[in-house]
């Protein structure tokens, strides 16, 4: 920090020692140069800093180009990604090309005007986006009701081409609302098999209510699956090759209980570790777990997925919540 200097303090640091705080500041930006608002542009498609940059033109040049190095004498690269970067942030082609002649020292190179310009000449041409459904149809009275109706604002439903809607809400809500407005919605996939859609989504098969648990404990178990924990247990006594680990019984304990849940049909609250280790817990029916891998259905979203039971980290039947689909 320049606060001592061979053995003893500078000016700088007998200041600070001396509680001269806002003297010590106007020492050291006597010291430092001037911070620059000009680069080099240059015809390889970078800009160099001939020193530190004043903060707003450092960030700007941050938003359409990488930088490449650390100091004072800094090398900033100009690439299409870098320009669609700009892009991205709510630059255009001549807001670009204005930053650039403000802070340049020299004319910019016509290989980096032409980057640029033909780089936003191709930007958005073609547009990406989230949707959870859509929906196609040749009738533009169709798009018309729907549009109209204001539930289809609350789904989220707007209008991408003349006879197509997208919404953020899952196929299953999306066709609820059409038949609420009279129509007769046909998924894609039936359609293209021929067959006719159910009314709703598949349910799995219901248990007659004599073969359901109602466990007011969550954690408590049945008494035919006691034995087979108590038996895990037992055989998980540390020895010297599995003290320091002791997962193994905790892996059986949880399949135990998917088990159970499968069985009754149950709703279980699954807490399972993403790509990131960030515990993530959700409400799923089990639907079958073989080779390593849960299958299970997600009532919320309608789909079932495969979870690998390594990423299990806690499972939890829910009190009194037989699968209703």
């Amino acid at each position: 920090m320049g606060l001592t200097g061979g053995g003893a303090l500078t000016d700088v640091g007998g200041l600070v020692a001396a509680g001269r705080f806002e003297d010590a500041g106007r020492v050291i930006r006597e010291a430092l140069p001037d911070p620059v608002s000009r680069v080099v542009l240059q015809a390889d498609l970078t800009a160099v800093a001939p020193g530190y940059l004043q903060p707003e033109v450092a960030r700007g040049l941050l938003r359409m180009s990488t930088p490449e190095g650390q100091g004072p004498a800094t090398t900033y690269r100009f690439s299409a990604e870098s320009i669609r970067s700009a892009l991205d942030s709510g630059e255009d082609a001549s807001s670009i090309l204005a930053f650039l002649h403000e802070h340049s020292a020299t004319e910019i190179p016509q290989a980096l005007s032409y980057l640029v310009e033909d780089t936003a000449s191709r930007y958005g041409s073609l547009r990406v986006g989230r949707a959870g459904s859509y929906v196609s149809t040749d009738d533009d009275a169709v798009v018309a009701t729907v549009l109209a109706d204001p539930r289809a604002a609350v789904l989220g439903v707007v209008q991408v081409a003349p006879t197509v809607l997208v919404s953020p809400a899952s196929p299953h809500e999306l066709a609820a609302l059409l038949r609420d407005l009279g129509f007769s919605p046909a998924s894609d996939a039936v359609a293209a098999a021929g067959r006719t859609p159910p009314a709703g989504p598949a349910a799995p098969a219901r248990v007659p209510p004599d073969q359901l648990r109602s466990r007011l404990n969550p954690w408590s178990v049945a008494e035919e699956e006691l034995d087979a924990q108590l038996a895990v247990l037992r055989s998980a006594r540390p020895g010297p090759a599995d003290v320091a680990t002791g997962t193994d019984s905790e892996t059986l304990l949880g399949l135990e209980t998917l088990r159970a849940a499968i069985r009754s049909r149950s709703r279980i609250r699954l807490g399972t570790a993403d790509s990131e280790g960030n515990h993530v817990r959700q409400v799923l029916v089990p639907l079958s777990v073989s080779g390593g891998r849960l299958r299970v259905f997600d009532p919320e979203h309608q789909v079932e997925k495969v979870v690998s039971v390594h990423r299990v980290m806690d499972v939890e039947i829910l009190e009194g919540s037989p699968a209703d689909g």
